[in-house]
């Protein structure tokens, strides 16, 4: 199974592609080495903010697009989603945070009553395990956020 390419990687070979290398060489003073490198991601090399600017430039006047441009696009909406979809997540575990607490605050507080049933002991039991739970999920939550922002190495 072949590996995917990353989406700037693959913007990068699109105009190595359309202006030829020698040209994108030309363009940005880089090697034409140093640009095919910058196309693997299993390569260190890297184009700067002003590579891509001036290969995305003359890329537009080769046939109007800006594939560089698009490509880092892509990755800050990408990246954007994922935000955006943690923070649903632990505004998710929030909501059941806050109902499972109410309820065991409420529970615990019938319990601590000195006419408290055997019935009202087993909801404030019941009300606080689910808390912990609720709580537990939340805890989760922000842990994957957490890791989404700081990989750790495998």
């Amino acid at each position: 199974m072949t590996k995917a390419r990353p989406i700037f990687e693959d913007a990068l070979l699109r105009v190595l592609g359309d202006l030829t290398p020698a040209r994108c060489a030309l363009i940005t003073g880089r090697a034409e080495a140093y640009l095919r490198e910058a196309s693997d991601p299993d390569r260190p090399q890297r184009l700067t903010v002003h590579d891509m600017h001036k290969l995305d430039v003359e890329h537009l006047a080769f046939d109007g697009t800006t594939p560089l441009f698009a490509a880092y696009g892509a990755l800050i909406a990408q990246a954007r989603a994922e935000i955006y979809a943690d923070a649903v997540a632990i505004g998710r575990a929030t909501k059941g945070v806050l109902k499972e607490d109410g309820e065991a605050h409420l529970a615990l507080f019938i319990a601590s009553q000195p006419d408290a049933t055997d019935h009202d002991l087993r909801a404030a039991l019941r009300e606080t395990e689910e808390s912990i739970a609720a709580q537990s999920q939340a805890v989760q939550a922000v842990r994957v956020a957490l890791q989404k922002r700081h990989p750790q190495p495998p």
